[in-house]
Parts: C-alpha cells; structure tokens; sequence
C-alpha cells in the first residue's frame, strides 16, 4: 500500500468511497462468502476427499461463477465463456481420469 499511496498519490474522495452502503456489502460478501466459507468448505473437502480431489475445485469453481454472473447477474454469455468453461471441465476430468487410471494400473501390477 505505501507504494501505490506513492505513486499514484493520495487523493481523499478515492477513500471516501469505503464508506459508502454498497461498498460495505460487498466487502461483506467477498469477506464472508468468498473466504471464510469457501476456505471452509475448502477444508472440510481435503478433510473428507483429500488434497488432489479438493484441489479439482480450482477448476470447477470458474465454470460455476460464470454460471451464476450469467443466471443471476444477466452477464453475456459467448464463445469465449463457453470454450473456456469446456477447457476448465476437461482439464478436471483428464485429471480424474489419470488418477483413475494410474491407480488401475498399480492394482494390476
């Protein structure tokens, strides 16, 4: 913080801004909903399936965040959400998939 105060100054209205109603409920929702109860499940899902699968909701997440801006904030919806959408879920079914599969392999020998 003390660099950017730096560079880019200090100027009281930008702070001002804090205060206003919608900018505390929105940090609210990022405190508590984006932290405290994401890490949390985050936890409980290490606790109950382990790091690597825990892990694939790093993946999963953005297909579902997109899903919501689009079902519930009306945000556009094209070709790049799509495709990325099906990139992030492929990416976490090729690693189940190996997962899967090496431990197949394991067994067998």
């Amino acid at each position: 913080m003390p660099v950017s105060l730096l560079l880019e100054g200090y100027d009281p209205s930008h702070f001002a801004a804090l205060w206003d109603g919608r900018v505390l409920i929105c940090l609210g929702v990022i405190v508590i909903g984006g932290s405290l109860i994401a890490f949390s499940i985050f936890l409980w899902l290490v606790r109950d399936w382990g790091a690597f699968r825990a892990g694939m909701y790093a993946f999963v997440s953005p297909v579902i965040a997109v899903a919501i801006g689009v079902i519930y904030a009306h945000e556009p919806f094209g070709w790049a959400e799509a495709s990325g959408m099906c990139i992030m879920l492929a990416a976490t079914a090729l690693a189940l998939t190996e997962r899967s599969r090496m431990q197949v392999d394991q067994v067998a020998s």
